[in-house]
């Protein structure tokens, strides 16, 4: 690694948001960290300090983890259609705000011309429906968002 490089990475960083790079390159390691100041040797405001950065971050992770706790993803088992009523059973369509019991079927994803019913893996209220009517949807594709009861 040439010093023109390292300047240009050092260039970089002073103009981007970013405050710290690392880089390795074979044999070599390249930290730069940069706390950007204006003219007053105060702080840049807009411009993420490290430990600030790692904060937000930490507070970001324990309010997703939190809410894990209370919300479930239910997701396609398969690849086809969504649809929220059940043809084969007549069964009104789920809602936003209704209960839901464990093993209750919420949904049918037609694939092959074939109707496949999709059961709840949980008990607790419909918080969200993240699939749209008649829409194709893929293995994995998150569907419902269920509120779970405690």
């Amino acid at each position: 690694m040439n010093v023109n490089t390292i300047k240009s990475f050092i260039k970089f960083i002073k103009q981007s948001r970013y405050n710290e790079f690392s880089m390795k390159d074979g044999e070599v390691n390249l930290k730069i960290k940069f706390r950007p100041y204006n003219e007053d040797g105060e702080t840049i405001q807009g411009i993420d300090n490290t430990a600030a950065a790692a904060e937000r971050q930490s507070a970001e992770t324990a309010r997703e983890k939190k809410e894990s706790e209370f919300y479930k993803i239910i997701t396609a088992p398969i690849v086809g259609r969504f649809y929220s009523t059940m043809t084969s059973e007549k069964l009104e369509p789920i809602k936003t705000g209704d209960e839901v019991k464990k093993n209750q079927t919420i949904c049918m994803i037609e694939a092959m011309n074939i109707e496949h019913e999709i059961s709840s893996p949980y008990s607790g209220v419909m918080d969200e429906i993240l699939a749209d009517e008649g829409a194709a949807v893929m293995f994995g594709q998150p569907l419902f968002k269920i509120r779970i009861n405690n």
